[in-house]
């Protein structure tokens, strides 16, 4: 089927009636298009062209076959401009898939004005606390947060992500605040499912300290352990981004503020491929990457 990259130059040919005008088109001497054709002709064992001093004309065969092969390979041109034009153009299908938390501490609005920019765009945002199978469930971009472990997927750093240890005010009342990490090894604590055996480290200065918590509740909803701790059943590590407000507004008190809880997360886009990346994923990279920024 080598013959089919030779269709183009065939159909130019037969248009322009000369090897030397199609050279000049295609940036290539009137002797390389001369040996394309003849090559095109040996592979379909007919003579396209009747050649003369004077004259470029087609055979009967080659008529026949210009007007069937025409269409299709114009046509077919017809289709790679429109798809490259797709991909240099901000529309099309995304889908993405997020952190529910994230998406109620803002990253909705970010989302919905990403969308308001780009009409051509559909957009589908699927909202969850689980780890996507980006390949198996079509996403396009995952927003993770904390540490990744698939190296296969390209990420785009977007913002830090540090985790804070918080509890509601009478909590800390009967607790006391604590100076280490070690003064709430007996405290109640509302954690994540996923945290295992609530180990956890933190780093000071030149201190490095491991700590176990325990606690009876727990939840895989960042809001829902953010709700334990403001009902004074737990103190819990969230992303400073779920919890920030409540300790601004004085409904929760930051514990250990000048304690770092290794290791440090992140949030990131990740992506499956970083070649032929369409426009509409980079685009919505450098619009998260403004965002968060902002």
């Amino acid at each position: 089927m080598e013959y089919l990259s030779r269709l183009p130059l065939f159909i130019r040919v037969a248009k322009l009636g000369s090897f030397a005008s199609v050279a000049r088109e295609m940036d290539m001497t009137p002797s390389a298009v001369s040996k394309q054709i003849q090559r095109l002709e040996s592979e379909l064992g007919v003579r396209l062209f009747q050649r003369t001093t004077r004259k470029l004309a087609l055979t009967d065969d080659g008529q026949r076959f210009f007007e069937k092969s025409a269409e299709l390979i114009e046509g077919l041109q017809l289709a790679t401009d429109e798809v490259r034009d797709r991909r240099n153009s901000i529309a099309g299908r995304l889908k993405i898939s997020v952190p529910i938390a994230l998406l109620e501490a803002g990253l909705a609005d970010a989302l919905a004005s990403f969308a308001s920019d780009n009409p051509d765009l559909e957009l589908d945002v699927e909202g969850n606390e689980r780890m996507v199978d980006m390949l198996d469930e079509g996403i396009d971009v995952a927003i993770r947060v904390g540490e990744l472990d698939d190296s296969s997927l390209v990420a785009r750093n977007l913002a830090p992500a540090p985790m804070w240890m918080v509890a509601s005010p009478k909590f800390v009342e009967t607790f006391g605040l604590p100076q280490s990490p070690s003064d709430y090894a007996e405290a109640p604590m509302a954690s994540y499912s996923g945290h295992g055996k609530n180990l956890f480290q933190f780093s000071k200065d030149d201190q490095w300290v491991e700590q176990q918590f325990h606690g009876r509740l727990k939840g895989n909803h960042g809001a829902f352990l953010k709700q334990l701790a403001q009902a004074d059943l737990g103190f819990c590590m969230a992303p400073q981004f779920l919890v920030e407000t409540e300790v601004a507004s004085g409904q929760l008190v930051r514990l250990l503020a000048d304690w770092t809880v290794e290791p440090q997360r992140n949030i990131w886009a990740v992506y499956p491929h970083r070649q032929h990346l369409p426009s509409r994923v980079r685009a919505l990279i450098d619009h998260l990457v403004d965002w968060f920024q902002g």
